[in-house]
């Protein structure tokens, strides 16, 4: 819409997100793992089961998150939740994605409990104990 009123903007391709308003709700952003790895990312994901999360147990709602993580460059690339409150969970790894904020700042921040984005805050945990990539001398 701002492109079609004249603004000089260009879309980030890499972060727009995307939601399913179904039960539950899905949403999603970036690069899925086979994706991030044809693009030359050496790339990983972490998943969770959104049941067995403290906000799935309140809710009696099953789903799942998911993240890729470039282990190089040690950021965020992708993240895809079906669970309660997905679509509004999602904002921070757009955020994240569009910014480029490091793996271990995100796993730093403090997430509202119980709620989806915390189980998100849990799987940046997980990726950023991966350490990062080891490089060939």
């Amino acid at each position: 819409a701002r492109i079609a009123l004249g603004e000089d903007v260009k879309p980030d391709h890499r972060a727009i997100p995307h939601a399913t308003y179904t039960e539950p709700q899905t949403a999603g952003v970036g690069l899925q793992l086979d994706e991030a790895r044809e693009r030359g990312a050496d790339a990983f994901e972490e998943t969770t089961d959104y049941a067995t999360s403290a906000p799935g147990y309140i809710a009696e709602s099953p789903g799942h998150a998911t993240i890729v993580v470039d282990r190089r460059e040690r950021v965020l690339v992708g993240a895809f939740i079906a669970a309660p409150a997905a679509a509004e969970a999602i904002g921070e790894a757009v955020l994240a994605i569009k910014t480029r904020i490091p793996i271990d700042v995100l796993a730093d921040t403090i997430h509202p409990f119980p709620t989806t984005v915390r189980v998100l805050g849990g799987l940046f945990l997980e990726a950023s104990r991966r350490g990062p990539a080891e490089h060939a001398s």
